[in-house]
């Protein structure tokens, strides 16, 4: 996404409120990309995640503001389902956000043109909540499935390996389960299932 605002502001006919407006959205990705190489790092020295009180639902808006700009510049679109604030959980902000929108950039890096990304979020149980991250790209190869999760595994000569590697690490730092398969359109989907607080909404 700092790529494509970057392109935007070559434009010789950009209004400047719309310059102004594109200035404020690259320092917040290059603010995120500052989190992202955190959340790197802490991969690497397998730091603890913060723990807070945290409502999903402005973990999932956090994740919209920052994912759905670029994704729109790039031609695609993303549908979050809402959620109220009965969905409580203890965890780091910076790193749900950020492992969310790894699955998104993996997404929409597949998918390519057109790419449509599906996000819902519910109570499992009363003491479990589900993330479903779904796509209309091409999914995921049934051989491929056991490894997408292993640091330095890529299928792309660009990748690092490390995106999936740090969502799994994440979603197990927070004591929940991630799955990965295709959905029944085909497309990828992954399956996030965390512990949820009770009694604090």
């Amino acid at each position: 996404s700092t790529t494509l605002y970057l392109a935007q502001l070559r434009r010789n006919d950009l209004a400047q409120a719309q310059r102004e407006r594109i200035c404020g959205r690259l320092a917040d990705r290059l603010a995120h990309m500052e989190g992202l190489i955190e959340s790197m790092l802490g991969f690497v020295r397998d730091a603890p995640p913060l723990r807070e009180t945290l409502y999903l639902q402005d973990v999932l808006q956090e994740f919209e503001a920052t994912v759905q700009p670029g994704l729109q510049l790039a031609g695609g679109t993303m549908a979050v389902t809402p959620v109220d604030r009965s969905l409580v959980l203890n965890g780091d902000r910076s790193a749900l956000v950020g492992a969310l929108a790894n699955l998104a950039v993996n997404a929409a890096e597949a998918g390519g043109d057109g790419v449509h990304i599906d996000v819902w979020a519910g109570a499992l149980s009363h003491g479990r909540l589900l993330l479903r991250v779904r796509d209309n790209g091409p999914g995921i190869a049934a051989e491929l499935r056991e490894r997408v999760f292993d640091p330095f595994f890529t299928t792309r000569a660009t990748g690092t390996g490390l995106g999936l590697a740090v969502v799994a690490r994440t979603v197990n730092s927070h004591g929940g389960d991630i799955r990965v398969g295709n959905s029944p359109e085909g497309g990828a989907e992954f399956l996030i299932e965390l512990p949820m607080m009770t009694g604090s909404a």
